[in-house]
C-alpha cells in the first residue's frame, strides 16, 4: 500500500471491535430502541415501526455489524 491510498471500506476496520464485537453491536441497538420506546420525542418515529420490534432490532443489528467491518450477514 502506498502512501495516500486508502484501504477497502471494512479492510481492517477496527469500528467492529471498537464497538464490542456482535454483544456490544446488539446492546448498541436493544438500548437504541429501548430509548425510542419512551422519548416522547421519538414517538412519532416509533409509530411508523411494527409493534413487535423483534425483527427491526435483528436486521439493524446485521446491518450494522457488516457497516462497521464486522460480519456482513446484512446483505445474505
Amino acid at each position: 500500500m502506498k502512501i495516500g491510498e486508502s484501504l477497502p471500506f471494512g479492510f481492517e476496520d477496527t469500528s467492529y471491535q471498537a464497538a464490542g464485537g456482535a454483544e456490544g453491536v446488539t446492546r448498541l441497538v436493544n438500548s437504541f430502541y429501548d430509548i425510542m420506546e419512551i422519548l416522547p420525542e421519538a414517538e412519532h418515529i416509533r409509530r411508523l415501526l411494527p409493534d413487535d420490534l423483534s425483527l427491526s432490532r435483528e436486521k439493524l443489528i446485521v446491518f450494522l455489524s457488516g457497516w462497521l467491518g464486522g460480519p456482513s450477514q446484512y446483505s445474505e
